[in-house]
């Protein structure tokens, strides 16, 4: 189970260390989000915010597996060399097939007509990401999208939420490695999109560190009814053998969700995102001319109204109905913040209910209750204005003289540590926005 958390001021600041996880007091928070924030607001760039990147053993599948009745194992087909292998993954939410010495799939992006798009920034830099918008809403994990980001390495990104671990969950991964297209000047990634297919291409790209010049070319093609295609034309390496210890290898799709806490409402927030399934394609089965075809199935978001989605799930799903959310799920998606607001995991509906009014009575109690729990929180709103302005003039005070013991003392707890994970892997990615490019 891979989890990442991030504690935020609205704009997701983070101050937890992954090996110490020491807890820091309350005004040293709001000291460090306080001067934050000017920071974000004056530059756009992804590398303002502070993360902090973590792996931990906890498995969302695990809490899945209770509600479901039986939990189905991968199945794979055994066919002849040469021929098409299908491998169903285990929560039935794509299936897989891979087609070796089969370059049917591949894509003359050159000649597929305008808007072509060569990213010139993108194809000499390392460890950066383009935000593109698609001409199509593409389905991916049952959820519509029309806006992602192509990476320098390898991969896209397709999570609502933009951060600096763009590789930990959430991609769209042909061939997801540490790539620099800086290493070789005929280096190029391109994209092109229409109203039926998104086609992007990595071409000539490198290894960091890379002394032996062998480049690696490939692509990634999203469709409309959402299957996705990866082809492969140069790869001089086994995927096996490409170094991880600066950068995850992956092969395949993920998806998560994300879930937040108040640490100091309404101040900072602690994001905590959980990826929940992925699809990790076989590196055995990723060669030259070859193909890998990732089709998507049912899932219960699909199931638009509470009848379908009690009376025919789609197989492999327990699918229950929230009437607040007017939504069907089995719990684990984008959504599962509000399906737990909603206190939809334990107000499920597993039998369709017939409409029903609020008596009046239940109206005006309701009412009455509200108001009488409004003075507290106007007290502590006040409270909290109070302090946030006594912080702030201490600490433009402590900014202006940094000699001072408040001045040393804001040096201190305002230096950034961007931590990684604890094997070590976890890039943080820059990122811009296309500007009148809408593909």
């Amino acid at each position: 189970m891979l989890i990442m958390e991030i504690t935020s001021c609205h704009v997701s600041l983070s101050h937890q260390d992954n090996q110490r996880r020491t807890t820091m007091s309350s005004l040293e928070s709001v000291l460090i989000t306080l001067l934050s924030l000017s920071a974000i607001t004056t530059n756009a760039n992804i590398d303002n915010a502070w993360y902090t990147y973590v792996d931990r053993v906890e498995s969302v599948r695990e809490q899945r597996a209770i509600q479901e009745s039986a939990t189905q194992s991968p199945m794979e087909m055994t066919t002849p060399h040469n021929t098409t292998e299908i491998v169903h993954d285990n929560h039935d939410y794509y299936t897989v097939e891979y087609k070796p010495n089969e370059d049917g799939h591949w894509m003359d992006i050159d000649n597929l007509g305008s808007p072509l798009v060569i990213n010139q920034r993108l194809s000499a830099t390392a460890r950066h990401a383009v935000k593109v918008q698609l001409n199509f809403t593409y389905p991916f994990y049952g959820y519509d999208t029309r806006f992602l980001y192509v990476t320098s390495s390898g991969f896209l990104y397709l999570g609502s939420y933009s951060h600096r671990y763009l590789s930990a969950t959430q991609y769209v991964a042909p061939l997801m490695a540490d790539f620099d297209p800086s290493l070789d000047v005929g280096s190029t990634i391109s994209y092109f999109g229409d109203e039926s297919m998104f086609v992007t291409e990595w071409r000539n790209l490198r290894l960091q560190k890379d002394t032996t010049g062998k480049n690696f070319t490939f692509q990634a093609t999203l469709y409309k009814n959402g299957t996705t295609v990866f082809s492969y034309k140069e790869k001089p390496l086994n995927i096996s053998d490409i170094p991880t210890k600066n950068h995850p290898v992956k092969v395949g799709l993920a998806d998560a969700y994300y879930h937040d806490t108040w640490m100091l409402h309404p101040v900072i927030s602690r994001r905590v995102i959980y990826e929940y399934h992925s699809v990790d394609a076989s590196f055995s089965k990723v060669d030259e001319s070859s193909s890998i075809v990732i089709r998507p199935l049912e899932t219960c978001t699909s199931r638009l109204t509470c009848s379908t989605c009690i009376d025919s799930p789609p197989t492999g799903f327990v699918c229950v109905w929230c009437n607040a959310l007017n939504k069907c799920s089995d719990g684990f998606d984008r959504q599962r913040q509000a399906w737990v607001k909603q206190h939809c995991d334990t107000k499920n509906q597993t039998v369709c209910p017939a409409e029903s009014k609020p008596e009046d009575g239940d109206k005006a109690g309701a009412g009455s209750t509200t108001s009488s729990s409004h003075a507290p929180a106007v007290l502590f709103f006040l409270f909290l204005i109070i302090l946030v302005v006594v912080l702030a003039g201490w600490a433009v005070y402590a900014y202006k003289n940094p000699n001072t013991t408040s001045g040393l003392f804001l040096i201190k707890v305002t230096r950034c540590y961007c931590l990684k994970g604890s094997s070590g892997n976890s890039p943080s990615y820059k990122y811009e926005k296309t500007r009148g490019v809408n593909i």
